[in-house]
């Protein structure tokens, strides 16, 4: 639809004048009856001046600017007078949004980046309805807020192509104006290293959409990222020393810069540890029981590397048949912004054993000299498998005592020498 537009065509003649619009039809004349001898000739010279003024005021109407457009036909060979024509065209401006989107710095994973748009009026007349602008934001990037002075709140909707974040500017642009909005993201690890995001601004009337979308490649930094392994080469045999091996790499992007610390509480499946000289690492027991291993890095992991020590530990009976146990590293300073790969638990067969223990204690009254006295032995397992093959219970009686009797079911005595005291 052409902009509103007036344009008038005026015929001159001696003896009348007609004034015509852009349809070509008659709106007044003074003389008609003069007019009538000569409108075989003359009219058709008037008309078609009035035609060929008219396509040119149609074309005017497209120049996105405001114009005054006049003709005037030269005398010519129509009578006397000759005739004249005339036009002026007021052709009104265009809307022509331009949206420029931007940011300042360079974003890093774990930390809130920001965007700006600035949506200008490059046309020649101030824009009419809202200003809509929409951003869909890509894979790795998460909407946290918006704002900018004239827009709207922005609103959230998930889409098959991403969140998609609307605003709306609600006030008249005016030419050569800009209206800027500022809109906060989270940064997460799906962005690196770098992301794409668009943008679009509509208005109604523009009528030049090539520069109402405009995209940002953005670079994303990343960050030192502790992941924590702690493992075992063989199954876990009870009462005996057995060993862990702790390791942690530097997945990330970026070397570390602060101190790494690794804290692994034992259980009860374990007894007191200890750790050997690792180099780099200082080990420390913890805790009233000293059951809190904190082992600390002097250096720097670059990416990519990794630094491990051993763990010395002894299986108890709790720990049997499968004993658990979990370490934890972290980054002085909240560096590392990925904890999910910052604790491991490692699960470790434990082999039982028997456990043999003996109670002795006599039996009352207390002994006399020159009677018998009695002691009763009892011999006990506290392991978790049966004691293997025979248990052989070996009592040296002190001097002033000599074996006189023993009994017990299933037990069988021997004595080394019928004056020993060894049973």
């Amino acid at each position: 639809m052409l902009p509103a537009t007036r344009a008038d065509v005026i015929a001159a003649h001696p003896r009348m004048e007609t004034r015509l619009k852009t349809d070509g039809c008659q709106s007044s004349t003074h003389d008609p009856e003069a007019w009538r001898p000569r409108m075989t000739r003359s009219a058709r010279g008037v008309v078609a001046k009035a035609a060929a003024l008219f396509a040119l005021v149609a074309i005017t109407a497209f120049v996105p600017q405001p114009a005054l457009a006049q003709q005037r036909a030269n005398p010519g060979s129509d009578g006397p007078g000759g005739s004249v024509l005339m036009s002026d065209a007021r052709v009104l401006g265009l809307q022509d949004i331009a949206i420029d989107k931007r940011h300042t710095a360079n974003f890093t994973v774990g930390q809130n980046g920001s965007y700006d748009f600035v949506v200008t009026n490059l046309g020649t007349a101030a824009t009419v309805g809202a200003i809509t602008l929409v951003d869909t934001l890509p894979n790795g990037l998460a909407f946290i807020d918006g704002a900018g002075t004239g827009w709207n709140l922005p609103t959230t909707q998930a889409t098959p192509g991403g969140l998609e974040v609307r605003t709306q500017y609600a006030n008249p642009l005016a030419v050569n104006d800009s209206a800027k909005f500022t809109l906060t993201v989270g940064v997460l690890a799906a962005a690196q290293p770098s992301v794409t995001n668009f943008a679009t601004a509509t208005t109604s009337g523009d009528l030049n959409p090539t520069n109402d979308r405009d995209g940002d490649l953005t670079v994303v930094g990343g960050f030192p990222d502790l992941a924590i392994d702690k493992r075992h080469n063989r199954d876990f045999k009870m009462g005996v020393l057995e060993t862990f091996t702790i390791v942690v790499t530097n997945v990330g992007a970026l070397p570390t810069a602060t101190q790494i610390t690794v804290l692994d509480t034992l259980t009860s499946a374990f007894a007191e540890a200890s750790g050997t000289g690792a180099p780099n690492w200082t080990i420390t027991l913890l805790g009233a029981g000293r059951n809190i291993v904190q082992a600390r890095y002097a250096g720097s992991l670059a990416p990519g590397d990794s630094a491990s020590f051993p763990l010395v530990v002894t299986t108890l009976q709790a720990g049997y048949p499968v004993a658990a146990n979990r370490a934890t590293v972290t980054l002085t300073g909240g560096a590392d912004l990925n904890l999910a790969n910052n604790v491991d638990a490692d699960l470790v067969n434990v082999i039982g054993t028997a456990e043999l223990s003996i109670q002795k204690s006599h039996v009352a009254p207390n002994f006399t000299v020159g009677k018998n006295g009695s002691y009763q032995l009892t011999a006990l397992n506290t392991g978790v498998i049966p004691a293997p093959g025979p248990t052989v219970v070996v009592d040296s009686l002190p001097r002033g005592l000599k074996f006189v009797s023993a009994t017990g079911a299933g037990w069988t005595f021997s004595v080394n020498a019928p004056d020993s005291n060894i049973v």
